[in-house]
């Protein structure tokens, strides 16, 4: 958005709201979870939480990721934070 000469009030205001996305799906679907019972609820908590989590990764995968890997040097270090990242995100879904 810096580069795309966007204006800073307009910045923020994107950041917040993206920012507070993810703990809205979570709410929604733990809220829907409780509203439905049992295997509905589960399901539409485990959809909801799954949008707010691919949010995460796509960002990620399309925008970090990509820009970091096109600048030169210290790529074995940039992978090994990746594939780190991955695996504690893995775990935290299985721990959950």
């Amino acid at each position: 958005m810096i580069r795309g000469g966007v204006i800073k009030s307009r910045h923020i205001k994107v950041i917040l709201l993206f920012s507070i996305m993810t703990p809205i799906g979570i709410f929604l679907g733990s809220g829907l979870s409780r509203a439905f019972g049992s295997s509905t609820g589960v399901v539409l908590e485990g959809i909801f939480d799954s949008l707010a989590a691919g949010t995460f990764i796509y960002v990620a995968v399309l925008d970090i990721i990509e820009e970091e890997f096109s600048i030169p040097g210290n790529e074995l270090l940039k992978f090994i934070s990746i594939m780190v990242g991955l695996g504690l995100m893995a775990l935290l879904a299985v721990w959950t």
